[in-house]
């Protein structure tokens, strides 16, 4: 079992680091000399920067990344314990519930991914229409103007109540540095002074896609692993729920995959891939990386209606 080492960095903010109990002693010795212990640090880096900064191969390099992502994720949780956590949750479909509840884990990053009307914007409406009337949400476009009409559409579709609203603040951020500023500043604060259990972020790399990071490759990386952190801090130190939807993405060799790459599949917790299977109003949804539930096993055929995903 790692040994848990937890250091500050220059912004006062938790970071977690490798210790010597972890790796062979020449290997940590190696990292330390190249200030390279911080796990968030190495994710940052591609296997191939590593190697070249190391002079480790390739076997020692995935180890250690391996190392540190398990660090950075949170611990297995048995799905009967997990299911009980999910007060005031649901993806607004007792088939989908039934699936993949336990992926509604408050204090984690769930993704939804998929190719271009795969039903993605459709399932983070649902699951703010689907929360208990005691929480609130909040919802992140970033892609354009946030479809409020059809939100209020389902959640009407699920409450005894036609006059009743959904709690769901909305922020529009078209650009990284409004983006920025809202999960920076604006995010924390809601989380303060409301009861906050839910935040879509739709689409988490539309910002990354249309601007481009002063410093290249590297500082686009770190970028994108600093959000990420931030969400995941928020959503465990308010105890929510965190839900991105990301684009996909052709990569040689591999096919589709979600946009950002590896620096954010590092980030999420747990993925969900939606796909058009050809069919009028046919959705697949499967389990794409998951620590509760088996990936690749769980998938579910579901129908797109007016009522949402079913």
């Amino acid at each position: 079992m790692t040994s848990l080492k937890v250091s500050r960095g220059k912004d006062g903010r938790p970071m977690t680091v490798i210790s010597s109990d972890d790796l062979p002693l020449h290997k940590f010795d190696i990292l330390k000399k190249h200030n390279m212990l911080s796990c968030e640090k190495l994710l940052t880096l591609t296997i191939y920067d590593l190697v070249e900064k190391t002079g480790l191969n390739l076997d020692d390099v995935n180890d250690i990344l391996k190392i540190a992502s398990t660090k950075l994720s949170p611990p297995i949780l048995p799905i009967k314990d997990s299911v009980k956590s999910q007060v005031g949750l649901s993806f607004g479909s007792p088939n989908l519930d039934q699936a993949f509840l336990p992926l509604l884990y408050p204090g984690t990053i769930l993704e939804l991914w998929g190719e271009a009307a795969s039903g993605k914007t459709q399932l983070a409406l649902q699951l703010c229409a689907s929360l208990h009337p005691n929480f609130s949400s909040a919802y992140i476009s970033t892609e354009g103007p946030i479809p409020s009409g059809r939100l209020m559409e389902l959640h009407r579709c699920r409450t005894i109540s036609p006059t009743s609203t959904p709690k769901c603040e909305v922020q529009q951020c078209t650009t990284l540095e409004a983006l920025t500023d809202c999960i920076y500043r604006q995010l924390p604060l809601l989380a303060s002074s409301s009861p906050l259990k839910l935040v879509i972020l739709d689409s988490v790399a539309a910002p990354f896609r249309c601007a481009e990071v002063e410093g290249g490759g590297v500082r686009r990386a770190q970028v994108i692993r600093s959000l990420g952190q931030q969400l995941k801090y928020l959503a465990v130190n308010h105890d929510m729920v965190v839900v991105t939807v990301n684009q996909a993405t052709s990569v040689p060799e591999v096919g589709l995959a979600p946009a950002l790459g590896l620096t954010w599949s590092y980030v999420v917790n747990a993925r969900l891939h939606l796909v058009d299977v050809g069919e009028p109003g046919r959705r697949v949804v499967t389990v794409d990386k998951s620590s509760v539930l088996k990936t690749g096993t769980s998938s579910v055929t579901c129908s797109l209606k007016n009522t949402g995903i079913i």
